[in-house]
């Protein structure tokens, strides 16, 4: 079976390096691989004779009694006709008569808590999600090496005896658009995509960590996208950009006359995106006050908004990001760890771009296809040097930055293309911009821009007063972070705003 590969639409196809499945043995004899744990009977679906051949003998090898079919609908006779005998399904995803989630589908109906694992010949962001999402114990790409193979079999086979009920989530909408937000088909990307495919219909609440700029808001976008509040809306907040005044208004809202400025009442994102998800990016920066107002909400699913006393229900998905060591903050006691355990009831960690180098063909063809639509470009590509020249590159600010030098390459040759030359100097341009103060690298909108247009959605057809409202938020965010780091010093804290003692009592509400 050595040189054969099968291809994602089960045509066989010669190769000598991607052999279909990978066995690898000791140097020494030809010794099986030590059993799994546990051992079970395995339906084996392939509908190429020669690979069910080799992943039955390895699966035997392993200890299983395996029974194959070419074909999924007499496999499925088979398993109803032998309810309780089968631990686990092996198949390919892509069959003559049904495809995975047809397979799926029909399983799952009679019996929910069956593992079925699936092997593909092109696993991909979308397909990948759905298998996981409708409830795959696992998804594996070929080349599979046998021993991986295995090793899941095996973990299938223990949870099926040990009676796990595995979640059943239910379909939902909006994966189309999901389709443009996350590429690659990396290793550590179809990881990544069954996580998504997981969590996605459930209601946990996900904490995703990862480096700044490795795409954790794209992830948290295709959480929401593949979930049951696909429909509502998505709302992002940048917890470490917004002061803190400004912050707890942004989640909570404020009431009439509650600080000087706010003039009508507000609603914050918590209490507007109700039926959706609220995306709370870099959560390790949110100050210790405003996580124990958030650790509340979170308990008694209950919103107030600033200066009032209504209490109203909280109906949204909470999703976090953050690229700081939470475990390290919370020992160094600057976060709190009840408000962690609240956020992370399922932890996803976003690989970094130098662990995904291989997909950077992928990534560079897809976003020189959106530049090239933006800048109007009748044609755009990247020659094979400058492919070599992306993958020899430190990209320590990760995807963000790949956009960026990207970006840059492009405008410098428009409709020529991106060679090496254009490519080494964009990335130095992209470099020093990044050294330069106050350089945003950043493609995500400036969080104040942000907070003065949906002032500005919230009081259309009222009278002005944004701009009072704006300066009475600073104002509180400054006084509160002065009169921390000078113990309170009230003649400091004037002294630092440049105001008398009488303007700061104001600014404070006090008349002491």
């Amino acid at each position: 079976m050595d040189g054969h590969v099968v291809s994602g639409h089960g045509h066989l196809m010669t190769t000598p390096s991607a052999p279909a499945l990978a066995v690898h043995r000791p140097a020494s004899g030809f010794a099986p691989p030590t059993p799994p744990r546990a051992t079970g009977r395995v339906l084996l679906i392939e509908d190429r004779p020669e690979l069910a051949e080799v992943y039955a003998t390895e699966l035997r090898m392993a200890g299983h009694q395996v029974q194959t079919h070419g074909l999924a609908r007499p496999a499925l006779a088979a398993l109803r006709g032998a309810r309780g005998d089968f631990d686990c399904m092996v198949t390919d995803y892509m069959l003559p008569d049904l495809n995975g989630l047809e397979i799926l589908r029909i399983v799952q109906q009679e019996r929910p808590d069956f593992p079925i694992i699936f092997i593909t010949g092109h696993g991909d962001m979308q397909t990948t999600i759905e298998a996981m999402k409708h409830g795959a114990f696992d998804y594996l790409e070929k080349p599979i090496r046998g021993e991986d193979l295995s090793k899941v079999v095996g973990e299938a086979v223990a949870r099926r005896r040990a009676s796990a009920q595995r979640v059943k989530i239910s379909p939902a909408g909006g994966a189309g658009a999901a389709r443009e937000l996350l590429v690659g088909r990396s290793p550590a990307m179809l990881e990544l995509f069954k996580h998504i495919g997981r969590v996605a219909g459930q209601e946990t609440p996900v904490l995703i960590t990862g480096a700044t700029g490795s795409g954790k808001e794209l992830v948290a976008r295709a959480i929401h996208q593949n979930g049951s509040r696909a429909k509502a809306d998505f709302a992002a907040v940048n917890c470490a950009a917004i002061p803190e005044a400004l912050l707890e208004s942004e989640l909570f809202g404020h009431e009439k006359g509650a600080f000087t400025g706010a003039s009508a009442r507000r609603r914050g994102l918590l209490e507007t995106a109700a039926g959706g998800t609220v995306f709370l990016d870099e959560i390790g920066d949110m100050p210790r006050p405003l996580q124990a107002k958030l650790l509340r909400v979170l308990q008694e699913r209950k919103v107030r908004r600033v200066g009032g006393e209504e209490e109203v229900p909280l109906d949204v998905r909470i999703v976090s990001a953050t690229h700081q060591d939470l475990p390290a903050l919370m020992r160094e006691n600057g976060f709190r760890e009840d408000l962690y355990h609240r956020l992370s009831g399922y932890e996803i960690a976003v690989p970094p771009l130098a662990r995904r180098l291989d997909d950077l063909p992928l990534l560079a063809h897809y976003f020189i296809a959106r530049y090239a639509e933006e800048f109007d470009l009748r044609t755009a590509g990247i020659d094979d040097d400058a492919l070599a020249l992306l993958r020899a590159k430190p990209w320590p600010g990760n995807i963000r930055q790949l956009q960026n030098v990207l970006r840059r390459a492009l405008m410098r040759t428009r409709n020529h293309g991106i060679d090496a030359a254009a490519l080494e100097a964009a990335y130095a341009d992209a470099a020093e911009a990044l050294e330069t103060p106050h350089a945003n690298s950043s493609d995500e909108p400036d969080p104040l821009a942000r907070w003065i247009e949906r002032e500005v959605a919230a009081r259309q057809g009222e009278p002005g007063g944004l701009r009072e409202a704006l300066i009475a938020q600073l104002d509180a965010a400054l006084v509160k972070t002065l009169w921390t780091r000078t113990d309170g010093n009230r003649s400091r804290i004037a002294e630092l705003m440049g105001v008398t003692r009488l303007t700061l009592r104001r600014k404070m509400g006090r008349g002491d």
